[in-house]
This record gives C-alpha cells, sequence and structure tokens, in this order.
C-alpha cells in the first residue's frame, strides 16, 4: 500500500527518477560508497517514502 500522497503514476516516475544514472554515479564514484551500501539506504529510503505503515 503506498503512503498517503503517492499514486501509481507519481510513485512510479519518482522511483525512475530515483535510480538513474546520476544518483548512482554520484554516490558511487563521486562518494565513494560501495554498491551494498548504495542499495541499503536506497531501500531504506524507498520504504520509508513510500510504503505506508
Amino acid at each position: 500500500m503506498l503512503a498517503p500522497g503517492w499514486t501509481v503514476d507519481t510513485a512510479t516516475d519518482m522511483l525512475l527518477a530515483l535510480i538513474s544514472n546520476g544518483v548512482s554515479e554520484t554516490l558511487l564514484t563521486d562518494r565513494g560508497w560501495t554498491p551494498e551500501q548504495a542499495g541499503e539506504h536506497m531501500a531504506r529510503l524507498l520504504r520509508a517514502t513510500f510504503v505506508a505503515g
């Protein structure tokens, strides 16, 4: 169930933007994160933002 304020379409658009190469490149290349760190933090962010309850 989506968190309040999100529709399937708006959540889809935001997810696509957040997983774009720009975000990954910034974290992995520019900031030196490992793929595991990026994955864990992105999963935490997405759950907190998009999942109700």
